[in-house]
């Protein structure tokens, strides 16, 4: 994939969820893309979406973590973007965010959210058939995640 890191050029161990990590990311200029985690650490993420952002641009995450009432928000960076070539008819797209705007705050409950036993080392290499069934499975929930995301956004804005 196109400008990816390699694992020895990464500053943190990546980690990846036992569960479910939805997002919804925002560019500002697009409508929003929603997918899943497959792996994180404490400077960045590896997302799946349905569309591509952008190498480069700047956006907004607000991530859902399994059995957390409160969303983790940040600003990152795109910093590779790529298809996945497995064999499913939906468009998968896989990409690199490196975080930016992390508040001391923000990176300690991140640090906390990555020391539970929701997470485990290693990483997801390129996207499986039960992942692909997991975003499918999860794409109505997600619409849904994105409604509610806008309404709150909205009210929080007039």
């Amino acid at each position: 994939m196109q400008g990816e890191l390699s694992p020895q050029n990464r500053s943190s161990r990546r980690l990846t969820p036992r569960k479910p990590v939805t997002v919804a990311v925002e560019d500002g200029e697009a409508s929003r893309a929603y997918g899943v985690v497959t792996n994180i650490s404490e400077t960045g993420a590896c997302v799946v979406t349905d569309s591509v952002v952008g190498q480069g641009r700047i956006v907004l995450l607000r991530m859902s973590f399994y059995r957390h009432a409160d969303l983790f928000e940040t600003e990152a960076r795109v910093v590779w973007s790529g298809e996945d070539g497995g064999s499913s008819s939906t468009r998968m797209v896989l990409q690199g965010v490196q975080f930016t705007q992390l508040s001391d705050r923000e990176l300690s409950k991140l640090r906390t959210l990555l020391a539970s036993p929701d997470f485990v080392y290693g990483e997801v290499s390129r996207v499986t058939p039960e992942f692909e069934d997991l975003v499918s499975a999860l794409r109505k929930d997600l619409g849904r995640l994105g409604t509610k995301l806008s309404r709150v956004t909205n009210a929080d804005d007039e």
